[in-house]
């Protein structure tokens, strides 16, 4: 089917409203229960209602009337729930691999629920939706960039609001990247590296000269592209013929 067809909020707002009645999950509207069923080209999708209301879908379906059983529930028992579950644990257990992974999947199972996933809203949310702060997290060395790596790993795609990890990946990830660009499709200078690395699939120019300097990152764009770039793979190549007629 085609695009939804948008008018404007209020029209947006009472289509949605009426698609979560059909769908029977007006109790629980969930964002994953919805974007399961709602009908393409009738209902708008949950990213296009991210876009257009500029509200997490929470604050989104709670403009329009519902109530999602996961903030009711965290309003009333959420300390009780998570916030006690954890209350007691000391700084050891912050220290477990197996209790950080834990934890994290019930933060990250949160903002996938909630439709958010800025930092803002992290911290707006995290301490009513789940019993714990985001600066607890900050406290016990967490990052937002875990969350955001987390989320990736377990969605297979970004949270909402957010547009790239390299944002928060190390200087060492950068490198990487940069570097797997170049390799998959041989570019044969930096500026080709820029026109070829679309849908973030790579560091952009910007964040990597920031990061890394920039000149590091010509020296790094130079040695990528001698190595890997259609001219350095037809010089090793005649190279490797040069060996084999010196050795024949």
């Amino acid at each position: 089917m085609g695009k939804f067809e948008y008018k404007d909020l209020e029209h947006m707002k009472e289509v949605v409203r009426n698609e979560i009645i059909r769908l029977g999950i007006q109790d629980d509207p969930k964002v994953q229960s919805y974007n399961d069923g709602y009908i393409r080209g009738k209902a708008p999708s949950p990213s296009f209602i991210f876009s257009k209301s500029k509200m997490t879908w929470i604050e989104f379906i709670e403009e329009i009337g519902f109530k999602s059983i996961s903030r009711k529930e965290s309003s009333e028992t959420g300390k009780r729930n998570l916030g006690k579950k954890y209350a007691k644990v000391g700084k050891q257990a912050w220290k477990s691999d197996s209790f950080r992974k834990r934890i994290m999947d019930e933060a990250v199972t949160a903002m996938h629920e909630g439709g958010y996933g800025m930092q803002t809203e992290l911290s707006k949310y995290f301490k009513n939706d789940i019993g714990i702060g985001f600066g607890t997290f900050l406290n016990h060395d967490f990052t937002y960039g875990d969350f955001i790596h987390a989320y990736v790993e377990k969605y297979g795609e970004l949270p909402h609001g957010v547009r790239s990890t390299w944002k928060y990946a190390t200087d060492k990830e950068l490198i990487n990247g940069m570097e797997n660009l170049f390799k998959k499709y041989e570019c044969t200078s930096f500026w080709d590296y820029i026109r070829k690395n679309h849908d973030s699939l790579a560091p952009d120019s910007k964040l990597l000269m920031r990061r890394l300097g920039k000149k590091n990152v010509y020296v790094l764009a130079n040695g990528f592209a001698e190595r890997y770039g259609e001219f350095g793979k037809a010089k090793s190549i005649n190279r490797n013929k040069g060996i084999g007629k010196r050795w024949a």
